[in-house]
């Protein structure tokens, strides 16, 4: 992840470049995409993300350069690696038929990479009836307000993970937005670039996941538009006058520097399977009780072959000897259970910023 994490600045840079910003204006926003807290975030977990938010980049810069076998090449592989590059290749018919360019070829593409696409999306189709649909893996994701709808943006310009920042740096975030229009209202093309590929994303997904079965609402799955926002945003404050340019720069850097010093973002589940692995001596058949809306999909990616990992109630919790993890909150796992009369091995416990999940064993009568 780290690699394509890196290798994306490349990417931005040529788009950039191909969007006519300047030397200095190329130099800013690689800076401030070089310490943005959530591509450094998602540069560090072994997920798809950061893979994604390099193709797509890619993608956009092919665009705009009107090669289209490489773009049908690159798009092909942007939908494999996440269902939204669907999302991208649309809005990239949807972008040249808005600026009235030739589509012909465009649409070829995306038709190309839709008959690729086809026979995942087939097999995909047919193993999510297989199970009843998608709630398993989607009815966890809450609907998203007005309220987060705007913050999305503001992690876009990399200031909601600064602590209380967000909310007083938003006026300046959205101020820039509007410097962005009034100063660069003859770059007409590059307004258009970041109104499709960064607003209309957002709104998109917010739409879907409002009226929908199930929300669909996610920052890490429109990673891809940090690009093109970031892009206006730079280009904004490089327009203003000279004075104002450094200073703000320099703020805008620093306050991105900030999450990093409290590296808090990250739990440690391997340490905490990792500990559960060398506790546990029997050989076979372990049940691991998962006391949380969705830590069972982690502990089943780590724990190994001897554990059978559930989700779970404090109510589902029985046997002889079992495991237990739950997301540490007001209510004491292991006192309920000690109060049942089973006996409560050693508690392992990682925490970040969100959770604080304790891990032990249960041996009862």
């Amino acid at each position: 992840p780290v690699v394509f994490g890196t290798l994306a600045l490349w990417p931005l840079s040529l788009l950039a470049s191909q969007l006519g910003l300047k030397p200095l204006e190329r130099a800013a926003l690689i800076a401030v995409a070089g310490v943005h807290p959530s591509l450094i975030f998602y540069s560090q977990h072994l997920r798809m993300y950061s893979l994604f938010f390099c193709l797509a980049l890619f993608s956009l810069w092919l665009l705009e350069r009107s090669r289209f076998v490489a773009l049908t090449l690159v798009n092909v592989a942007m939908v494999y690696t996440h269902y939204f590059g669907v999302m991208v290749v649309a809005l990239q018919v949807f972008y040249v038929l808005l600026r009235s360019r030739p589509w012909r070829k465009v649409l070829a593409s995306a038709s190309v990479t839709a008959l690729a696409f086809s026979p995942w999306l087939l097999a995909a189709s047919r193993a999510a009836a297989a199970k009843g649909g998608l709630a398993g893996n989607l009815n966890w994701v809450p609907r998203p307000g007005l309220s987060e709808f705007l913050w999305f943006f503001i992690d876009l310009a990399g200031c909601a993970e600064t602590y209380g920042a967000g909310a007083y740096l938003a006026p300046v975030i959205f101020g820039l937005l509007a410097v962005a229009l009034w100063k660069l209202e003859q770059r007409r093309e590059m307004l258009m670039f970041a109104g499709v590929f960064a607003a209309l994303p957002a709104l998109l997904t917010f739409v879907a996941s409002r009226t929908l079965s199930l929300s669909v609402w996610g920052h890490r799955h429109m990673l891809f538009a940090a690009a093109p926002f970031l892009l206006l945003c730079v280009a904004a404050v490089c327009r203003l006058n000279a004075r104002w340019t450094l200073p703000i720069l320099t703020i805008w850097a620093v306050q991105l520097c900030l999450p990093m010093v409290h590296d808090d973002k990250k739990l440690a589940w391997d340490r905490l399977a990792v500990a559960t692995m060398r506790e546990e001596r029997s050989q076979a058949d372990v049940p691991f009780f998962a006391v949380d809306p969705y830590a069972d999909y982690t502990f089943r990616y780590y724990l190994d072959q001897r554990f059978m990992v559930a989700k779970a109630t404090p109510q589902d919790l029985h046997g002889k000897h079992f495991w237990v993890a739950y997301n540490e909150g007001s209510e004491s796992l292991e006192a309920t259970l000690r109060d049942r009369g089973c006996s409560v091995g050693a508690t392992f416990r990682e925490s970040d910023r969100y959770h604080s999940v304790r891990v032990f064993p249960v041996q009862c009568e």
